[in-house]
């Protein structure tokens, strides 16, 4: 079965619209939780860290995938969830997936600083010949430049 399907005929019809869904406050009741209740949580950083939680559980199931979420309150406290056994194996993964991907990454990196380094180049050579033809034009008006007219300065 779908996971974004239901059966009261009000399915969501994509990734988001389903999080929007569940975005909005559920009571948490035996019945709509499965057979566990949730605390009620009275601190508004201690609900927002349970509802962000909520939401990488949730992101972590409907899309089969490894979720790890770390959030540090206003007051300094930290909430953490990992959808595998800990955020250490998580964030180890992560840290093996960017060295792999380093490399191709730095030579993209690389290629984008020479471009933008050639494109720098140019724009240093137009602004030099831009500032040439103004100096010209300047000692020109001020009829500095001998054997020249203005009509020759002028564009």
């Amino acid at each position: 079965m779908d996971p974004l399907s239901k059966s009261d005929g009000c399915a969501p019809t994509t990734l988001l619209s389903w999080i929007l869904v569940r975005s909005s406050p559920v009571p948490h009741t035996p019945t709509s939780c499965g057979s566990r209740t949730r605390p009620a949580v009275r601190c508004a950083s201690a609900n927002a860290a349970a509802a962000s939680s909520r939401r990488a559980f949730e992101l972590a199931v409907l899309c089969d995938a490894e979720v790890a979420l770390i959030v540090f309150s206003p007051a300094g406290k930290l909430y953490e969830y990992s959808s595998s056994s800990s955020i250490d194996d998580t964030y180890d993964r992560y840290k093996r997936f960017m060295l792999a991907e380093g490399d191709t990454n730095k030579g993209k990196y690389i290629a984008n600083l020479q471009m933008d380094a050639r494109e720098l180049d140019e724009s240093e050579s137009t602004l030099k010949e831009a500032l040439r033809q103004i100096k010209f034009r300047k000692n020109a008006l001020q009829g500095r430049t001998a054997g020249v007219n203005i009509e020759q300065v002028t564009p």
